[in-house]
């Protein structure tokens, strides 16, 4: 199954503030590597995941 995040992650991208933002930019404001999602982002892709998979369940 693929589930695209690209609709869900348009306004949080990393020129967001912190607690808005789904990636971190190349310095980083988190426990994110630079360039990469964080804790916010990467929740908020399991639950379009979950959503998915309920959805086809």
């Amino acid at each position: 199954m693929f589930v695209d995040s690209y609709a869900g992650s348009l306004g949080h991208d990393a020129c967001r503030p912190s607690g808005v933002r789904w990636v971190e930019g190349t310095a980083a404001t988190s426990a994110a590597a630079p360039d990469h999602p964080n804790a916010i982002g990467m929740q908020q892709v399991a639950d379009l995941a979950v959503d998915a998979v309920r959805t086809v369940s």
